[in-house]
């Protein structure tokens, strides 16, 4: 029986596989504030179910998750844990780089934590250049928001932190990891009535033009959540999730 978690197979069985052509799926998340109804894990969680199940499908393998991201300005949010930005580079460095020794040649990393984005690049392009390697990165909640313009169901169809989107995944895949009862509607609000803030990273918008304006998380929201999850079904989870393995069913066999 094929085992498609990395850690499961034993050295002599890592010694027997077609290294070089072997995709190996890198599930990364965060443990950080996700709103008051959703556990801190739900990028973990849910980076690390969608390449389970895209493993199950293909010839992939889902290499050990990363649990603990770059999160450092939700610390004001208790439980939240963050790896300094240098720190985060240096451990999928040297994660990649054992890889690399044993023969591995094909990566792509899943990651459910936006903030990651950065410090994949930055590795990545040290790789290629450096090494006979194909990397790649798809980052969930991007490729959910995309694939939700074309989901009837939803009510909100554009991905929010904590929002429908995201706690109807869960409902869907970890439904007694998620309180509904602590659920509420929230949006990101700022005290500079000319800027439209989008996202607790900074990105707003002034006279309809993006930039950046850096604050304080708890600043922006108090509960964490920026958007609407009271209308979150494990339904339209279902739908959601399937749509994203689907995608990434065939993006493993093209790469």
């Amino acid at each position: 029986m094929k085992r498609y978690q990395f850690a499961a197979n034993s050295w002599a069985e890592v010694d027997e596989m077609d290294r070089e052509n072997i995709i190996i799926l890198i599930p990364l998340g965060s443990t950080e504030q996700e709103g008051t109804h959703l556990p801190l894990g739900v990028d973990t969680y849910v980076a690390e179910a969608i390449a389970q199940a895209v493993a199950k499908k293909t010839d992939c393998l889902v290499g050990p998750t990363l649990p603990v991201g770059y999160s450092e300005w939700f610390c004001e949010f208790p439980g939240t844990m963050s790896l300094k930005l240098e720190t985060l580079i240096q451990v999928l460095r040297e994660y990649i780089s054992s890889l690399i020794l044993h023969g591995f040649k094909k990566y792509i990393f899943v990651n459910g934590h936006g903030a990651n984005s950065s410090a994949v690049d930055v590795i990545s392009r040290e790789f290629i250049m450096s090494h006979d390697v194909q990397i790649a990165m798809v980052e969930i909640w991007k490729i959910t928001n995309s694939l939700a313009k074309d989901i009837p169901e939803l009510k909100e169809n554009i991905f929010k932190h904590a929002g429908e989107l995201m706690t109807s995944m869960m409902l869907f895949l970890y439904p007694d990891l998620v309180n509904m009862k602590r659920a509420k509607v929230e949006y990101l609000k700022s005290n500079k009535s000319h800027f439209t803030v989008k996202s607790t990273l900074g990105l707003s918008e002034f006279k309809g033009m993006q930039m950046t304006l850096y604050d304080k998380a708890k600043r922006l929201t108090e509960s964490g959540i920026m958007g609407d999850p009271l209308s979150s079904t494990a339904e339209k989870g279902k739908i959601i999730v399937n749509a994203i393995t689907s995608y990434l069913i065939e993006m493993v066999t093209k790469f």
